[in-house]
């Protein structure tokens, strides 16, 4: 410009190389703020790269616990229904205990119904021979008295049957 000294000969260059400079300092601010806009993009991922590291081991840890709990439960309810297996195994071995004793007094009272009932049928016998044997007796005795029949011979008489009781 000072070579021109206001000739405008060189006003087309002039103006080219502004617009040129204008286009360098207009890509070297692009590239600053490239640069810019980069750095920012770093500390935004490194950051967020940090959170989701932190979350992830958070995470982790809180699935840890919670398996371990769960494990833990697991075996709380194992214990719990190996007991309630024993208890439902004793129960049953006391109830299988308690039916035999159970049939063996039934077949004991079943037995001692038997007795009793063929012990009552013996009674009923007897009583029946000694009622027969008592009424033989008197039928005797009032024949001898209405007849004043005496035997001759103590075997030929009719004898009362002594009275059984149980």
């Amino acid at each position: 410009m000072l070579k021109d000294n206001k000739t405008g000969v060189l006003g087309d260059l002039l103006i080219h190389i502004a617009a040129r400079k204008s286009t360098i300092t207009d890509e070297v601010n692009i590239c600053n703020r490239l640069s810019e806009l980069e750095r920012h993009m770093k500390k935004t991922y490194a950051s967020q790269l940090e959170k989701m590291s932190v979350k992830l081991s958070e995470s982790k840890l809180n699935f840890d616990q919670l398996s371990q709990e769960k494990k833990k439960l697991e075996q709380i309810n194992i214990h719990n229904l190996q007991k309630e297996i024993q208890k439902l195994e004793t129960e049953k071995d006391e109830l299988e205990k308690d039916k035999l004793a159970i049939s063996l007094k039934f077949n004991e009272k079943t037995k001692e119904i038997r007795d009793l009932n063929e012990q009552n049928k013996k009674m009923k016998e007897k009583h029946r021979e000694n009622i027969l044997s008592s009424m033989a007796h008197k039928i005797a005795k009032t024949f001898t008295k209405k007849t004043n029949y005496r035997p001759r011979e103590k075997e030929n008489a009719i004898k009362p049957v002594e009275h059984v009781l149980y």
